[in-house]
């Protein structure tokens, strides 16, 4: 049975479609009763057509669990449906195949309760049938330029409903799902929030059986899904491209056309003078 709540101060969203086979490893991980402060779960149907899932989704539903329903619709879709019905000051999204260690929600709310960050990320553990396998994608400290390029950033994190709130939840009107998450972190780097990123792997992500991330294999709906994004977000991805063309141009100028570039550069690695990267980097900061 769920634990009684009052006034939760984490609800862990998991959207469902056809991933009934491993839901109950999903709850199970959360395990709300050892932490000191209440959680709440709520799981949303987005249209299952599996017999075993829907079984399992009634059983659940008849031990107390929160279970919303929709016609498939995605899971940016399912993930708004979930936290618009939650209450809590932390949103964590799991999706169904997914689990997390309990010490994920603890370290992410010792973290955000400080207020110096709005939203907690990490690593996963990758793992499949046989056990842990090899890594699928890595997972950085913040860094924009990277995040410009590609989403380093699962779902699978922990960050205040203010964020969700000032993003407009996640966007459903991306053309095929499997970015909306990118797009959100966009989004939430654009309203101001702040990213914090831990050392340790806090969660599980399935490798061996993931319908969004198959879609990933069909380059015409990648290339889609990053055309909508860019053309959404076209200010920040201009204001960053000439960033960096203003520190190409003064990293030429401090390094490749100075006549003692050889002399700084090995000065540079022996620690004896500032990076030219980095001096670059300042000038343009103070620039106006």
């Amino acid at each position: 049975m769920p634990a009684a709540l009052s006034t939760p101060l984490v609800s862990v969203i998991i959207p469902c479609f056809n991933h009934g086979v491993f839901i109950n490893e999903a709850i199970e991980s959360v395990q709300p009763n050892v932490y000191n402060f209440n959680i709440e779960i709520i799981i949303v149907d987005d249209g299952s057509t599996d017999a075993e899932t829907k079984t399992k989704l009634s059983q659940l539903e008849e031990k107390g669990f929160t279970v919303l329903y929709q016609a498939n619709a995605g899971p940016a879709a399912a993930r708004n449906k979930g936290i618009a019905a939650s209450v809590g000051k932390y949103i964590l999204p799991l999706d169904a195949d997914n689990k997390i260690k309990p010490e994920y929600i603890k370290e992410a709310v010792a973290v955000l309760e400080k207020k110096e960050f709005d939203v907690f990320y990490c690593a996963p553990v990758f793992f499949d049938e046989e056990g842990e396998t090899p890594a699928k994608f890595n997972t950085v400290p913040f860094d924009l330029s990277r995040l410009l390029t590609e989403n380093y950033i699962d779902a699978c994190a922990v960050y205040s409903r203010t964020v969700w709130e000032k993003n407009m939840g996640y966007d459903a009107a991306i053309p095929y799902y499997g970015h909306e998450d990118w797009e959100f972190w966009l989004s939430a780097y654009q309203n101001g929030f702040r990213f914090y990123f831990s050392k340790n792997n806090l969660f599980f992500y399935r490798v061996s059986v993931n319908f969004v991330s198959s879609q990933f294999s069909n380059l015409q709906k990648v290339k889609d899904n990053q055309l909508y994004i860019v053309r959404k977000h076209a200010a920040l991805f201009l204001q960053h491209y000439n960033e960096l063309y203003y520190l190409k141009k003064r990293y030429k100028n401090d390094v490749n056309l100075n006549l003692l570039s050889g002399f700084v550069y090995v000065g540079y690695k022996l620690g004896l003078v500032a990076s030219p990267f980095k001096k670059a980097a300042q000038k343009f900061l103070f620039k106006k």
